[in-house]
């Protein structure tokens, strides 16, 4: 995940890191070692970061709209838990017409 971040910030594209927050079962809970970001991923100063509420990156989150901003309609998805996030985050944005790459 490093070398594509690093390669997409040598063409300019944004990085954004997703953090699921699960204040609500008491999981995941901001600013604990359980939400911090793996230390092996290098986040740049210039990188997104969102919060996710469910495993789907999209519900009740800003992702949408801040790709909307940056007007990104292509994306390359990554993650740690394919079989649950990263899957139902690339359903979710079939279905909203992003142009996928994993």
């Amino acid at each position: 995940m490093n070398t594509l971040a690093q390669i997409f910030r040598k063409l300019g594209s944004p990085i954004i890191f997703i953090q699921h927050n699960g204040t609500k079962t008491n999981e995941f809970v901001p600013n604990t070692i359980e939400w911090e970001i793996l230390d092996e991923l290098k986040v740049d100063a210039l990188d997104i970061l969102i919060n996710k509420y469910a495993n789907d990156t999209f519900y009740k989150s800003t992702l949408e709209s801040k790709l909307k901003d940056l007007r990104v309609d292509h994306l390359f998805i990554t993650g740690c838990a394919t079989d649950f996030c990263v899957a139902s985050t690339i359903q979710s944005a079939l279905i909203k017409d992003y142009t996928l790459f994993s």
